[in-house]
């Protein structure tokens, strides 16, 4: 795990991923899934894995479901609910999304870019 993004906010990456490369998107939205996972959990950031996957973490289907919803409603647009279980880590899953054209483009809308 790279010790420098775990400590990274999904906001604090968004002033980096206003031109919504795919790599800068795909930080973001791991940053994301980092600070959802540490609330959900009631984790530090730094007890957050990239590679750890969603189910290791506990998280049955029900709250992977809730997890994609929220992240769906955090980049303005509608992820699939199987996602998690397709792409079943946070690298993974942000690395796919971000690989997206149209994820990266309303991710861009979103920020006005």
């Amino acid at each position: 795990m790279n010790k420098e993004a775990s400590v990274l906010t999904p906001d604090a990456v968004e002033t980096r991923a206003a031109d919504a490369t795919a790599e800068a998107v795909e930080q973001s939205i791991a940053a994301w899934l980092r600070s959802y996972l540490a609330d959900l959990l009631d984790l530090s950031l730094d007890k957050i894995d990239d590679d750890t996957t969603f189910d290791r973490y506990g998280l049955d289907s029900l709250a992977s479901i809730g997890m994609i919803t929220d992240l769906g409603n955090w980049l303005s647009y509608e992820l699939d609910a199987a996602a998690p279980n397709d792409y079943p880590s946070i690298k993974s899953l942000a690395r796919q999304l971000a690989g997206d054209d149209k994820v990266r483009a309303s991710y861009a809308r979103r920020l006005g870019v």
